[in-house]
């Protein structure tokens, strides 16, 4: 039965056009909305004139995300990092002596990390690795190690002791994977620059560091041979302590590839560009425990995607994507057992990514909404289509959660 459901929310109109009757939108707090499926429900969070997306949830359901706001005086367009449990929302501070912050992961006690940056030619240098504590509002530089000019967090464990990243220096040029690790005796953060074939690895801006869930296991993709022509080849290490606490490599795959998420069983998701292929497009990918990557297959005439997270039992999200043009886009997935299926969203979503997933179940990510525009002036005014970041709950969390 074909049926549209509209909420009022003030002067504006939300409208989700819907193939069944079912799915029932419910009003959560002045920016919210929930959507209730039949075995799931969506919140989509309404925090942007124009762009909203999550980027990372934990196990408890907090998120992060990058939403665009408009200042009122020049009307000019800028990006903010922000924080989400429950109702509760904070945008990330600026670092004393910076002008902007970036955040990329959280931790399930709160942590979220990323870094700071200012003008390019500052005499301390223009980026530094941070954490940000949700609670106290604290921001926290966690430094460099001696000699380098600049670090970057990029992923934390989920109890918030261990951050990964990549530092960088110059005379020689270097940049290499590090990890920050809580010293609870003094209450600071160490530095350890973890070992590495070559001093300089600049996939590493692209890809990420990443660390597993209980903070055992590190995983990053590192120069493994510096070519003539002046390029690289890499591989995929990853990263363990011995029994002296030393941290140990190990080759898990011989591949240029972006990492994106990893748990605690060592397997790892992200994107690679297919060695078959003379396409520029990249493909989803996961990496199991022996080190063999798979690719995922994309919907029907989809030519790219990418895997972006993965959880315990082996679940991957990410999206596939159509060519380029006018009429692409692209579409959420979940990778299972070998399977790849949409992410059950409401019926006539144009344009979705799923970005993450917690132990829960739940996923996060970003998904397309049409807003008519509220102009009494112009009633008939066209419908403005809006991203907005969304959290997917499986109907049996939601029930669990309950009890």
């Amino acid at each position: 039965m074909a049926g549209r459901i509209t909420l009022t929310r003030g002067s504006c109109v939300l409208l989700i056009a819907v193939s069944y009757m079912r799915l029932a939108m419910l009003p959560i707090s002045a920016a919210d909305f929930e959507i209730s499926g039949e075995g799931f429900s969506v919140r989509l969070i309404d925090n942007s004139p124009t762009f909203s997306v999550i980027t990372g949830i934990n196990s408890h359901g907090a998120v992060i995300g990058l939403r665009e706001q408009i200042d009122a005086k020049t009307q000019v367009g800028g990006q903010q990092g922000f924080y989400r449990k429950g109702e509760t929302e904070r945008i990330a501070p600026i670092l004393e002596g910076y002008t902007n912050t970036e955040i990329q992961a959280l931790s399930d006690t709160g942590q979220v990390i990323g870094y700071a940056s200012r003008p390019i030619g500052n005499p301390k240098g223009s980026i530094t690795a941070v954490v940000w504590d949700t609670s106290s509002g604290k921001i926290t530089d966690l430094g460099k190690p001696m000699g380098d000019a600049g670090s970057h967090a990029q992923d934390i464990c989920a109890d918030g002791t261990r951050i990964t990243g990549y530092a960088s220096g110059s005379n020689p040029a270097r940049l290499r994977p590090c990890v920050w690790t809580w010293n609870r005796e003094q209450s600071t953060w160490d530095v350890d620059v973890l070992p590495t074939m070559f001093e300089y690895n600049p996939f590493l801006m692209t890809s990420n560091v990443l660390i597993s869930p209980d903070g055992k296991r590190i995983a990053a993709c590192i120069v493994s041979q510096q070519l003539p022509s002046g390029g690289f080849e890499y591989e995929v290490h990853i990263w363990e302590q011995d029994q002296d606490q030393a941290w140990v490599n190990r080759k898990v795959g011989a591949k240029e590839f972006r990492l994106k998420d990893m748990n605690n069983r060592g397997m790892i998701v992200g994107a690679v560009k297919p060695t078959s292929s003379n396409s520029i497009n990249i493909r989803p990918c996961w990496v199991d425990e022996e080190g063999a990557m798979h690719l995922i297959k994309l919907f029907p005439d989809d030519v790219s995607g990418e895997a972006l997270g993965i959880d315990e039992s082996g679940t991957v999200v990410g999206f596939s994507d159509d060519p380029p043009g006018p009429d692409g886009g692209p579409q959420a997935f979940v990778y299972r057992d070998g399977l790849t299926k949409p992410l059950e969203l409401p019926p006539k979503t144009q344009f979705s990514s799923a970005q993450a997933i917690n132990s829960r179940g739940q996923i996060a990510g970003m998904m397309d909404v049409t807003i008519p525009q509220a102009n009494k002036q112009e009633p008939n005014s066209e419908p403005i289509v809006k991203t907005l970041g969304f959290v997917w709950t499986p109907k049996a969390a939601t029930t669990a959660k309950a009890k």
